[in-house]
């Protein structure tokens, strides 16, 4: 595994679900990357939304619950 392409959305099962940022949807954002940890998957991680309009606050959330989550795995 190379990358990891993750989306959290607000809605579980529809298509035209709005993205969020990582661990305010329905995803089990923490869980995944706990999983990745567990592991040892040497993964890079892409924060994008495909939408369009200004997106950095959005992908701020995100690299912010990503550090939170992080910080707090074992090594």
């Amino acid at each position: 595994m190379i990358c990891l392409h993750l989306k959290d959305v607000a809605e579980a099962g529809k298509v035209e679900a709005r993205e969020v940022p990582w661990g305010e949807g329905v995803g089990d954002m923490q869980g995944i990357l706990q999983e990745v940890r567990r592991q040892k998957i040497p993964a890079v991680f892409d924060v994008e939304y495909e939408r369009p309009g200004d997106t950095r606050p959005e992908i701020a959330r995100s690299l912010a619950f990503f550090a939170r989550v992080a910080a707090g795995l074992p090594l």
